[in-house]
C-alpha cells in the first residue's frame, strides 16, 4: 500500500537562524534527556510562515489555498498534522545536530503545535466578508473599479468558491464553455 497524503512545506528561503531568534529552537534538549521537548510555537510559526492556510474559529476548520484554482479548501486537522509530522522529520535529517527532532514528531507531540497555529492564523469570518471580486476558471474578475477586470489568483483574495467557467477578457462576458 503506497501513502497517498505526503506532504511537506515549501521551505525554500527557509532562514533557521533568523527563526530561531524569533521563536527559540526548534527543540528544547536537556542534560538528561538529549531529545528533550518540541518548541510547538518554532514549528507553528513555522507552518504559518511557509503556509497559505487560515483556521475559521467559528467554524473549525483549517482551509489551505489551492494555487491551481486560486480558492481556499477545506484542509483536515489529520493533513496537518501529518505535514508538521513530514516537516519535523526532514528537518531532523537534514539539519546538522537535529537527529533528535525524530524522536519527536509524533502526534503526542504535535498538539500542542495544532493548538498554537490556530493563533497565527485564525481569520474569524475570513469568508462572510462582502468583496468586490469573483473567482472564475481563469482568474479573479476585480469589479471594485466599475468596470470588471480579470486579475491573477492571490490568495490574500481569500474565497472558498469559484464558478467553473473562464471569463472572456476581449468581450468582458463569460465564456459559457466549460473547458476541463
Amino acid at each position: 500500500m503506497t501513502i497517498q497524503n505526503k506532504l511537506f512545506t515549501d521551505l525554500r528561503g527557509f532562514d533557521l537562524a533568523a527563526h530561531i531568534k524569533d521563536y527559540g529552537p526548534p527543540h528544547y534538549p536537556t542534560k538528561r534527556n538529549p531529545v528533550g521537548s518540541l518548541n510547538e510555537r518554532f514549528w507553528a510559526a513555522q507552518a504559518a510562515d511557509y503556509n497559505e492556510i487560515l483556521f475559521e474559529n467559528r467554524e473549525s476548520e483549517f482551509y489551505k489555498y489551492a494555487p491551481p484554482i486560486g480558492i481556499y479548501e477545506p484542509f483536515t486537522q489529520h493533513l496537518l498534522l501529518d505535514q508538521i509530522a513530514n516537516d519535523i522529520w526532514t528537518a531532523s535529517e537534514s539539519w546538522p545536530g537535529y537527529e533528535p527532532l525524530a524522536q519527536l514528531c509524533n502526534v503526542r507531540h504535535l498538539n500542542g503545535v495544532l493548538a498554537h497555529i490556530k493563533g497565527f492564523v485564525q481569520k474569524e469570518g475570513a469568508f462572510d466578508q462582502h468583496r468586490d471580486y469573483i473567482h472564475v476558471k481563469n482568474g479573479v474578475i476585480d469589479l471594485s473599479s466599475g468596470s470588471p477586470k480579470l486579475i491573477p489568483f492571490d490568495p490574500k483574495l481569500i474565497s472558498r468558491n469559484s464558478i467553473p467557467v473562464c471569463y472572456n477578457l476581449k468581450s468582458n462576458q463569460t465564456s459559457l464553455k466549460f473547458s476541463v
